[in-house]
């Protein structure tokens, strides 16, 4: 099962660098998915590294080869990221959703820049604009 979600997150991993080879920069609407797929990179590597982790802990648990004292160190280290690994996911998680909210803030304000430029180049200023409001009103 573990194998399967490995292969499966390791695919999305390559989709994510893929995209971000070829897509052009210079689109409008594409810093957007640029984000989510760094942030989605970097999910995918804290889930292989998490489901590696909890493998290991099963193939570690029932091997009794090792040294007491180095199986120790391991299987502590291993469960510390199974412990950690969800909440890691879930800082990168929130930071996407911040770094989304930071570019729509950012593309909001360009968007009201380009309104303000495209109305002094027409020549309707904002003082002809409330003079039409109330004209209407």
């Amino acid at each position: 099962m573990n194998v399967c979600m490995i292969a499966f997150e390791t695919s999305t991993m390559g989709i994510y660098m893929y995209y971000l080879r070829i897509v052009d920069e210079n689109v409008i609407q594409v810093q957007k998915l640029r984000i989510l797929s760094r942030f989605g990179i970097a999910s995918c590597v804290v889930l292989v590294v998490w489901l590696t982790s909890v493998d290991l802990y099963f193939f570690w648990s029932v091997t009794v080869s090792v040294p007491e004292s180095e199986g120790e160190i391991r299987m502590d280290i291993v469960l510390r990221i199974y412990d950690l690994g969800p909440l890691v996911y879930l800082l990168i998680q929130l930071a996407m959703k911040y770094s989304l909210l930071k570019e729509q803030v950012k593309e909001e304000s360009e968007r009201r820049e380009r309104i303000v430029t495209a109305r002094i180049t027409t020549g309707l200023d904002q003082s002809s604009t409330n003079d039409i409001q109330d004209r209407r009103g």
